[in-house]
């Protein structure tokens, strides 16, 4: 569309036979704008014919190139901290997606954020540099969730090879002695190691390393030459038992990523008091944890498999994000949450053991910042309806449920939360056939996934849900209809329905039908997958 506006100007007709070529010239500029003006400026100065058109076509690389002085330009406009921000991009593979959350927290491990002078985290200050990065159009969105977060970023293929020449020249990456060395995948005719042992990397701040086809193993003599080292991503590479244990020795580490070989952390893991994000994934994706674990007071960041809770002598006030935690019933749980008094992320997995306590897992409401909550159980109950005290924190903005097998009374507390946007239930989360929302429920809530539930009744009156914008319903085999009553809801967006009953498929389309017909709301979408 862009490209015909800049061609064809007011008349922004294309002729049929210019089509398909224009597409495919379009496409080879990768989605990114200037590329397209550049180009559209090359075909409308001379005649609109099939045979130039292709020749513009077949030499675009080369006239790409002069894209790079717009780039440059748009460089030289950055402030300084977002200049190093957009040369980071350089130690990511081009053309590849990059998850936003692993970006922002490489980018606070380098220093590359400031503390704000306000009440901002390092996370929602480094969020900020992203966005500013999105508006220069430099960088571009890769990914956005149905929740409507931004999930991964990725630049232009040209920018890259910009982002990687200016990383170059500036010493940014790429030699010993700068701020990232980059390790590739071994060459033909090697074994699929990595030998590094004679690499000198003694001023090095960054080592990461790429991922490969195969997953090489990797020699790292961690106590003579990477001391210095504050960021260590060993994510596509396997680490020798070996050498688990000299990681004690980094004790400048801010960010550390494994895979581990051997499902082993020593208990000397403790002695990296200025780690900030530690995450591990073992080969089967689980992990022996030390309990020293919780004493490292500067995590910020942490996500293990099956990662258990312990006694914490101290409150951990840094801790942002905790995945995989395993939580056993009783009072010990309890004291434990009191601890992080500022995490505001968790995934965990309740655990049952079929005792007489295993339904005693005590409120969440004493993480107060908490406003991401993910809840899966496993093991065994005594009784199937129990969690007599399971509440939620008050600020809570999304909550995901699995396997609890809750009678539908209990989600009356769900719905009075008053800041919830994000809804997701899952396996068996609630059970029992019927689920009927009443009026005033759900005042916030945005987004509402329904996934493999038993439910075959569902009601909403017309005053619950105000602010609904989209719905997934997924394998709800038993499922008969949607509530028509989303039908006149003005802030509805999207529905997607994925195997289910037909009636369910028809239900959301005579709602798209009232949306469109009665509410005038043209841009509200179903999406049917089998």
């Amino acid at each position: 569309m862009l490209m015909k506006e800049k061609v064809f100007k007011e008349d922004n007709y294309c002729p049929q036979e210019l089509e398909d070529i224009g597409k495919q010239i379009a496409i080879k500029c990768g989605g990114l704008p200037l590329a397209i003006v550049l180009v559209a400026g090359l075909l409308a100065k001379n005649d609109k014919e099939v045979v130039h058109w292709q020749k513009v076509g077949e030499s675009l690389k080369s006239k790409m190139q002069g894209c790079m002085d717009i780039v440059e330009s748009s460089y030289q406009h950055l402030p300084v901290h977002l200049q190093n921000c957009f040369l980071y991009f350089a130690s990511f593979l081009e053309g590849k997606k990059v998850p936003v959350q692993k970006l922002i927290r490489l980018w606070i491990a380098e220093n590359f954020v400031e503390a704000s002078t306000i009440s901002k985290s390092l996370e929602m200050v480094a969020m900020d540099y992203l966005m500013d990065l999105l508006r220069s159009n430099l960088v571009m969105v890769a990914k956005i969730n149905s929740s409507g977060e931004l999930k991964a970023v990725h630049i232009h293929d040209l920018i890259h090879e910009f982002s990687l020449m200016k990383a170059r020249i500036g010493n940014f990456l790429l030699r010993i002695n700068d701020q990232l060395i980059y390790i590739f995948p071994s060459s033909k005719g090697r074994s699929g190691r990595l030998d590094i042992l004679a690499t000198s990397g003694q001023n090095i701040n960054t080592l990461r390393f790429l991922p490969s086809v195969n997953s090489p193993w990797v020699d790292l003599d961690l106590t003579k030459s990477w001391k210095h080292l504050r960021v260590l991503d060993l994510s596509f590479v396997k680490l020798h038992e070996t050498h688990v244990g000299a990681l004690q020795f980094l004790i400048h580490l801010k960010y550390l990523e494994l895979r581990l070989y051997s499902n082993y952390i020593p208990n000397t893991i403790c002695n990296l008091k200025e780690l900030e994000t530690f995450i591990v994934t073992g080969i089967y994706r689980k992990a022996c944890i030390p309990k020293s674990i919780w004493d490292m007071t500067s995590l910020r960041h942490l996500h293990i498999s099956c990662l258990c809770t312990s006694q914490l002598l101290e409150d951990l006030n840094n801790m942002r994000t905790c995945s995989d935690l395993v939580i056993f019933p009783g009072m010990h749980y309890q004291n434990f949450m009191k601890r992080l008094p500022n995490l505001e992320k968790l995934s965990c997995q309740l655990y049952g053991s079929g005792k007489s306590s295993s339904n005693f897992f005590p409120s969440f409401d004493s993480l107060s910042q908490l406003n991401s909550l993910k809840i899966d159980f496993s093991g065994e109950l005594v009784d199937p309806y129990g969690f007599e005290d399971f509440t939620y924190p008050s600020n809570l903005k999304k909550l995901t449920l699995a396997c609890l097998e809750l009678p539908w009374n209990r989600i009356l507390i769900i719905g009075r939360l008053s800041n919830l946007e994000v809804l997701k239930l899952e396996g068996n989360a609630f059970r029992g056939k019927q689920w009927d929302v009443k009026d005033g429920e759900f005042p916030n809530l945005k987004v509402l996934k329904l996934k493999d539930l038993p439910i075959s009744e569902w009601t909403a009156s017309d005053d619950s849900f105000p602010n609904l914008e989209k719905v997934l319903v997924r394998w709800c085999w038993n499922l008969e209809e949607i509530p028509e009553s989303f039908g006149s809801k003005c802030t509805m967006q999207m529905i997607e329905v994925r195997s289910c009953r037909y009636s369910v498929v028809n239900a959301a389309l005579k709602i798209k039908e009232i949306q469109t017909e009665e509410m005038g709301n043209s841009q509200f979408k179903v999406i049917i997958c089998k």
